[in-house]
């Protein structure tokens, strides 16, 4: 969610109000959300192939099967 979603992840944080643990650790939210925002768009290219090819083709698990 942070990598891939961050407009989620600053959904969270706006509601819970999280404390930061270390100087500038919320930048990733505030400063530079812009940056995130574009690197996420550029991560889900690679991550939602990988998830198509590698995860939903694979044959379920016998705990997958039974939760189906």
């Amino acid at each position: 969610m942070i990598i891939d979603n961050p407009p989620v992840m600053r959904e969270i944080i706006e509601e819970v109000k999280p404390y930061f643990t270390h100087p500038g650790a919320e930048e990733i939210y505030t400063v530079k959300s812009r940056e995130m925002d574009e690197y996420a768009e550029r991560y889900a290219a690679f991550a939602d192939k990988i998830w198509e090819e590698e995860y939903l083709k694979r044959p379920l698990t016998c705990i997958e099967a039974m939760r189906n």
